[in-house]
């Protein structure tokens, strides 16, 4: 039910309604932004994450194998020098 007075409702309050309704479409547009530009962030940082865990273990494979290579170069024996016959 309408105030009785609804119908002669002042300039100055006609403009604040107004006022407070663009502030409140305007308060859930950022409101929605920060959530869509949040996702996007947290889409971003797993993505680096899944990379960095990715480069982590590339560098552990390549770090075994050149242990591996390094022992075995170590552990060789010693070349025989073939003897010049004069």
């Amino acid at each position: 039910m309408l105030h009785p007075d609804a119908a002669s409702v002042s300039p100055e309050v006609e403009r604040a309604q107004r006022r407070a309704a663009r502030e409140r479409a305007a308060r859930h547009e950022a409101e929605a932004l920060l959530e869509r530009k949040s996702l996007e962030l947290y889409h971003s940082n797993e993505k680096l994450r899944q990379q960095a865990q990715e480069l982590e273990n590339l560098v552990k494979v390549r770090t075994a194998a050149l242990e591996r290579r390094l022992w075995r170069r170590l552990n060789r024996p010693p070349r025989q020098r073939a003897i010049s016959l004069p």
